[in-house]
């Protein structure tokens, strides 16, 4: 259902319904609000599942390999209808009650990933070096190999203070 989920986002430039994702899947809508509960639950979880690698992924990695890893996969799994579906959660979350608990998840989820495969940073740590490419992302702009690198070796520069 993720899958589909993805394919519908990018078809629909970030929207998307229950009824739609089921009408595909081959599963009745109430699979979908069971697990779900939410559009925006099952944006989230089709965002964050599997988007960043397995912990076996960053072993043996440095803090900086892990940073651009993650960094560099946040950037290629995040596609346009990811990045609509995501932007209008974060437009509205401030008056929507789904939307504001879909971000807060998303936002909680990225936030361990990093910390448990690239480095225990706090959260304002992780947002400083997020914040840059999640701009470029959501907006549709490229993601240069420099900014990746320059994030990467701040964020080894964070975990040695």
């Amino acid at each position: 259902m993720l899958a589909v989920t993805r394919e519908l986002l990018n078809e629909r430039r970030g929207t998307l319904t229950f009824s739609q994702v089921a009408e595909r899947a081959g599963v009745a809508r109430q699979t979908l609000y069971k697990h779900w509960g939410t559009v925006e639950s099952l944006i989230v979880d089709t965002i964050v599942i599997g988007r960043i690698g397995t912990f076996a992924d960053y072993d043996g990695l440095d803090v900086e390999q892990r940073a651009q890893l993650f960094f560099g996969r946040l950037v290629l799994e995040v596609d346009e209808g990811m990045a609509a579906a995501a932007a209008a959660i974060i437009s509205v979350k401030g008056y929507e009650q789904d939307s504001k608990d879909a971000y807060e998840r998303l936002d909680h989820n990225f936030y361990e990933m990093f910390r448990t495969v690239v480095a225990p940073l706090d959260h304002d740590q992780f947002i400083q070096l997020v914040a840059p490419i999640l701009y470029l992302v959501l907006a549709g702009n490229p993601v240069s190999p420099a900014l990746l690198n320059s994030l990467a070796e701040h964020a080894d520069m964070m975990a040695r203070s």
